[in-house]
This record gives C-alpha cells, sequence and structure tokens, in this order.
C-alpha cells in the first residue's frame, strides 16, 4: 500500500492493472455516501485522475501486451478519457454500463488501454468501440438478478461473509 501522490514504489512492470479510482473532486457528486468510509472513498484528495492514469502509463510492461482497465462513474467519463489520452495511453474499448435494461443513462463507463507502441500489434480494425452492458436485463429498475449466465458464474463464489460494512447476520465461520 502506498499514496499514489508519491508514485508507484519499485520498478515492477505488471501485465493487468484494473483501476476504480476515486469518482469525483471535490463534493460534485449526486448523493455523497453517508458513510464515512465511503465518502472519502469517492474523492479525489492525495492524487488527481490524471495522476492515476500516468501511473498506469508508467507502471504497464511495455515489452509484452499489458492491458489497463478502468471503472469510473459515467458523468466523470469525459474527465476519465482526457486523463487517459493526456498521459499517453491508448483507448482500445469504451463500455458504458447500465443497471437495468430500461435505465435512461449508463451508471458506469469501463474503459480499456493499453500502451501506444503495443496498439499496433493488434489487428487493423478499430479497437476503440462503445459498448453497451446491462448488469440486470429486463424492466425492474430494482433488480439484483443478473442474467442466467451470470447467475450460474457467480453461484459457484462463496456467499461473502459481510453486507458493506458489517457482518451478515447469518454469516457462521466454516469449520477447521
Amino acid at each position: 500500500e502506498s499514496d499514489l501522490a508519491q508514485g508507484i514504489p519499485g520498478s515492477t512492470k505488471y501485465d493487468l492493472i484494473v483501476s476504480n479510482p476515486p469518482y469525483y473532486i471535490g463534493k460534485t457528486h449526486r448523493v455523497p455516501p453517508r458513510n464515512y468510509e465511503k465518502l472519502i472513498a469517492h474523492l479525489e484528495s492525495s492524487a488527481s485522475l490524471s495522476k492515476f492514469a500516468l501511473e498506469m502509463k508508467n507502471a504497464l510492461n511495455p515489452t509484452r501486451f499489458s492491458l489497463g482497465c478502468w471503472i469510473q462513474d459515467y458523468t466523470e467519463k469525459d474527465r476519465l478519457l482526457d486523463a487517459i489520452q493526456d498521459a499517453g495511453l491508448e483507448i482500445l474499448r469504451v463500455c458504458h454500463l447500465f443497471h437495468a435494461s430500461i435505465d435512461p443513462a449508463p451508471i458506469r463507463v469501463l474503459v480499456s488501454v493499453c500502451l501506444p507502441e503495443l496498439r499496433s500489434k493488434l489487428s487493423a480494425r478499430s479497437v476503440q468501440a462503445v459498448e453497451d452492458i446491462i448488469l440486470h436485463p429486463g424492466s425492474d429498475v430494482n433488480s439484483t438478478t443478473y442474467d442466467d449466465e451470470h447467475e450460474s458464474w457467480m453461484a459457484k463464489f462463496p456467499i461473502p461473509p459481510f453486507i458493506i460494512g458489517r457482518l451478515r447476520p447469518d454469516f457462521q465461520e466454516p469449520a477447521d
């Protein structure tokens, strides 16, 4: 763990970096989380989005096809894309993430990037496609059910012992 404002320590290069940086500058988001930890995790502090992008570029492995992936609040999409391009990263794909099929606007944007010198190793087709991903198909905006394929995949994982910020009331320690 380190403060990103000080840079990523060491000279290790990575093949995959996933970034879920703080979404907002100051208190500019819709409804601030009531939980203090979630609130500070949503707000930029010592490192800006541009700093995250620059650190990603410096930490990606230039000798192999390495990939950077971002998830960001959709309202911050333009700022994210600007930070990525200003850092000199190549945008491969942009996906708009919707909660439900009937949502009027995406809730998040997913972006994949690579180093510009590795872009030439990809096929000549345009990879900067924009796609829509719908988490919960159907017309119920309160749905928490995924499509059958994703429900089946997720059923293979154990139920986490917590509900954000607290233990589940039905959680029991696994037997040794």
